[in-house]
């Protein structure tokens, strides 16, 4: 059996290039977790992802043939982060979490692997009630991706600096 693996691409993006169906979802979201205006987002990335067959001796290099793919929404605000990912099915889910109660992982997982996924691990308490929990933010491995890492990283570590001199 071959390993699955997902190729990924990010771009940066404005809130108004969020899609109808998935900016509802978000605002919703937004609103009921008490997190203020998406306006005052300070990064927003796109992200499409498409699982891919591991590469093996005498196969394709890339075997798309199931083509599930999954598309992201990050949204970073002043306070936090926002997920939200659409699948085939075309359902959202939302989930956000706080940027001072987040940690966040290694940069690079799956080592071992042909293609290593990039990304970051996030630890938080997900959508106010959830439990603490890590959650894989895969992005694509180019510059919108890299870009918006780097953005998140800032945030989680100024919001870390401020928890700090406030405690």
């Amino acid at each position: 059996m071959t390993g699955r693996v997902w190729l990924r691409s990010s771009r940066t993006i404005g809130m108004d290039e969020i899609g109808p169906a998935v900016r509802g979802a978000i605002e919703e979201h937004c609103a009921g977790q008490l997190m203020g205006e998406l306006h005052t987002a300070t990064a927003c990335c796109a992200t499409r992802s498409v699982q891919v067959r591991r590469p093996v001796l005498n196969a394709r290099m890339f075997d798309v043939g199931d083509g599930r793919e999954q598309h992201r929404v990050d949204i970073l605000l002043p306070r936090y982060l926002v997920v939200a990912r659409t699948e085939a099915s075309h359902r959202t889910h939302v989930m956000s979490a706080r940027l001072a109660g987040m940690t966040l992982g290694p940069s690079l997982t799956a080592l071992h692997s042909v293609i290593t996924d990039f990304g970051v691990a996030v630890t938080a308490q997900w959508s106010a009630h959830g439990t603490v929990s890590s959650v894989w933010i895969g992005l694509g491995d180019d510059a919108d991706g890299y870009a918006f890492l780097t953005a998140l990283r800032k945030a989680v570590a100024a919001a870390a600096r401020h928890r700090t001199a406030r405690g």
